[in-house]
């Protein structure tokens, strides 16, 4: 009993470090116009803003699942684990994606077609919810892992074209860090794997915040690729 309170208080302390992360990293992104580590660089406006989204999106759904460590009814924790998984789903995913999609700066690409990937993710989260199916989360589950198949295919071809366009484009690559976009992928389809795979329990939660973590310091060091 000790040792789950005290479990339970560590994770409460993590949560609490990414949603001050992430509000901080969210602010910034809004109110200050430079990159943190290099003042000559100049993220753009938009590529910022969506970001900043993005990360207050992560420290509102953490605020969200908090009140799981405090509960006691097995019915109340998974009632507010559902809900929350739909609210990733209206949140956290599709954001992720819009950032990796505005990170390109070759062209402005369109963002409806987010909406429309993870709207099945959505119906499937709310059906889920309110009949409580084994056979919905399995169907999810595949979907979900076709998803983002589908995005890394995409992402990794998007990058290499866009590596192509700045060559093409740009003589001065000093700021154009390709390799970044890649990390970025990563981290972020890394997220989406743990999260297909979690089983709720302590080693879910240490590397998911740990992650959470690194994407924040990412995000302090944004650049205009």
């Amino acid at each position: 009993m000790y040792e789950e309170i005290r479990q339970d208080t560590i994770f409460i302390m993590l949560y609490g470090v990414v949603i001050a992360m992430a509000t901080i990293a969210c602010c910034y992104l809004l109110f200050r116009d430079g990159n943190a580590f290099d003042r000559d660089v100049t993220p753009p406006v938009r590529l910022r803003r969506w970001t900043a989204v993005l990360f207050a999106s992560i420290a509102l759904n953490h605020l969200w699942y908090l009140p799981i460590f405090f509960l006691s009814s097995n019915e109340d924790i998974i009632t507010v684990d559902l809900i929350g998984g739909v609210l990733d789903t209206l949140t956290f995913f599709p954001l992720a994606i819009v950032v990796l999609f505005v990170m390109l700066q070759d062209r402005r690409r369109p963002l409806w077609p987010i909406a429309a990937i993870m709207a099945p993710l959505v119906v499937g989260g709310v059906a889920y919810f309110a009949i409580r199916s084994h056979d919905i989360i399995l169907v999810m589950y595949a979907y979900f892992l076709l998803m983002c198949i589908a995005l890394t295919i995409y992402m990794v071809r998007s990058l290499r074209l866009y590596g192509q366009w700045l060559r093409d484009n740009f003589a001065d690559l000093e700021h154009k860090e390709l390799w970044k976009s890649f990390v970025v992928l990563t981290i972020l389809l890394l997220v989406f794997g743990i999260y297909l795979i979690s089983t709720n329990g302590p080693i879910y939660h240490y590397a998911m915040q740990f992650i959470t973590i690194v994407l924040r310091s990412v995000g302090f060091a944004i650049r205009p690729h």
